[in-house]
């Protein structure tokens, strides 16, 4: 069953990190660093077993994932995939 106490929890914190996110394009660079494509080895690994606590994959995701992103917040973007 939903705990909806949880997921209230993790939505909170999934708009902060946005917020943030969006609020600190101004001081980034367009691309990512080289260090910051480097950091994302962490990601690499088995698909788990069992599913892990949403807060945990959402913090792992925002601090290896969003600095390795490229700075764009618009809806427009013409970058390869």
């Amino acid at each position: 069953m939903l705990d909806v106490r949880s997921w209230t929890s993790v939505l909170g914190s999934t708009a902060e990190r946005a917020t943030k996110y969006l609020e600190g394009l101004d001081q980034r660079g367009a691309a990512p660093t080289p260090g910051a494509l480097a950091r994302l080895d962490a990601l690499d690994g088995p698909t788990p077993e069992r599913g892990e606590d949403p807060a945990d994959v959402l913090r792992l995701l925002d601090e290896v994932g969003s600095p390795a992103t490229v700075a764009s917040a618009g809806g427009r973007y013409f970058g390869f995939v």
